[in-house]
């Protein structure tokens, strides 16, 4: 999986945001065993939790983020 961000320090620092991100990959699989052939996602912005990318070195949203996505399934991914 690739992800592309971003963020200039002004955005990032003074509103806690960044965007916009492009998540994507082949060949994903979860770590319950959910696969998929391709996954792509964008957002043009996300809001973060920076207390918590500090302290728990997580990126936590504040609000789900609205944008786009896809997901090719075969069957193989069916059958899980």
């Amino acid at each position: 999986v690739s992800c592309n961000v971003s963020a200039s320090s002004r955005s990032l620092l003074l509103k806690s945001s960044v965007g916009p991100v492009i998540v994507k990959g082949r060949g994903w699989s979860s770590p319950l065993g959910l696969t998929c052939r391709a996954i792509e996602a964008n957002v043009s912005e996300c809001q973060l939790d920076m207390t918590a990318v500090v302290q728990r070195r997580k990126l936590v949203l504040h609000t789900p983020a609205v944008g786009k996505a896809m997901v090719a399934l075969d069957d193989r991914d069916f059958g899980k």
